[in-house]
């Protein structure tokens, strides 16, 4: 992807900040850790510009990658996710305000990639977090807020909404818990919703259960709980 490349290139001629933090990821419904996430965030003038992200397996063997770039559009993030162990792939890039969706689901398999139109407060990939923290004090306020989430896997976009639930301590933090779920009564029903727990105070993720966006061997998406820590 030619403007991440180009960020890759670039990025090292500004005078910028990286945030590092760390995810491990445990399976839900056994609970046996599966693999761990590794964020490197880059920030100039404290916006936001790009993230990439290591995913290890138990051994400590990176097995896949990601490069989000959120200049652009901030929630309508360009990015590009490698799966190394069977040429999984997935992404999106922004063509002429529109969003070109690309997915390819192992190495036998011909990439597909197709051009749709930007419904209204798309979301893409990490570019989620950018709109919570866009919209946090509605938020904590009680105020549902809809968008739609583009899944390169089914070249298509979905209306969801977020809101809170409660407050509470997670992790020894304060926290919020944020429910994000399909903004369709009856398909809500049949689809479990993506719980979210933010810290009230520095607005990061500390908790996710939900949908992954890794594979399980068998080429279906891991159902997780992701715990985070920071400063390590």
């Amino acid at each position: 992807m030619k403007t991440i490349l180009f960020l890759i290139i670039s990025i090292q001629l500004f005078s910028v900040e990286i945030n590092k933090y760390n995810g491990q990821a445990f399976e839900l419904k056994t609970g046996k850790k599966i693999y761990q996430d590794h964020h490197q965030e880059f920030y100039e003038n404290g916006k936001h510009l790009y993230s990439i992200v290591e995913y290890k397996d138990n051994n400590g063997k990176v097995f896949a990658k990601k490069n989000i770039n959120f200049q652009k559009a901030g929630p309508k993030a360009e990015f590009l996710l490698n799966d190394y162990r069977d040429g999984y792939l997935e992404g999106s890039e922004l063509v002429n305000g529109k969003i070109k969706l690309i997915y390819q689901k192992n190495k036998s398999e011909e990439k597909k990639e197709e051009i749709i139109d930007s419904p209204v407060n798309a979301v893409l990939d990490g570019g989620f977090d950018i709109f919570i923290r866009k919209n946090w004090d509605e938020i904590l306020e009680g105020k549902k807020k809809q968008f739609h989430i583009c899944a390169p896997s089914q070249m298509d976009c979905f209306k969801f909404v977020a809101f809170k639930t409660k407050e509470e301590i997670i992790n020894g933090k304060d926290a919020v818990l944020i429910r994000v779920e399909l903004n369709n009564f009856i398909l809500a029903a049949l689809v479990k919703p993506i719980l979210i727990h933010y810290e009230k105070s520095s607005k990061r993720i500390l908790q996710y259960d939900g949908i992954s966006n890794i594979n399980n061997p068998e080429g279906k998406s891991y159902v997780v709980r992701i715990v985070y820590t920071y400063g390590e």
